[in-house]
């Protein structure tokens, strides 16, 4: 599973455009918003899911920058952006680099198109 916020225009985009579906087939992406027991288990964690994605594969999470690299391990790289996002983020140092500016960035859109965080913490 990988557990993002449905809201976050950037998100979304990015789960959708990852093609994990071509390796792992029964892959599945969930909105955080829409609550559930996945999204309670990593509630209790605790990952903050205001703060990063979390991707559960087998008995491991994975939150953040380790969710962004793991799944550029997992996706099957067609297509441009998961080619770009395969290259980029398969090194654990890049995506620990970039991830902090990609959360600022999605942080800051979502203040100003007025999306409130997820209170469940």
């Amino acid at each position: 599973y990988l557990v993002y916020d449905g809201e976050c225009p950037f998100c979304t985009n990015y789960t959708h455009m990852l093609n994990v579906k071509d390796k792992i087939k029964d892959f599945r992406l969930i909105n955080a918003r829409d609550g559930g027991e996945i999204v309670e288990k990593i509630a209790a964690i605790p990952f903050d899911i205001n703060e990063g994605m979390v991707l559960v594969y087998g008995d491991d999470y994975y939150f953040g920058s380790d969710a962004l690299h793991m799944m550029s391990l997992l996706s099957s790289g067609s297509g441009f952006w998961g080619a770009l996002n395969k290259y980029m983020f398969k090194s654990p140092t890049v995506a620990k680099v970039v991830y902090p500016f990609m959360r600022f960035g999605r942080n800051m859109t979502l203040k100003l198109i007025g999306v409130k965080k997820l209170d469940f913490y």
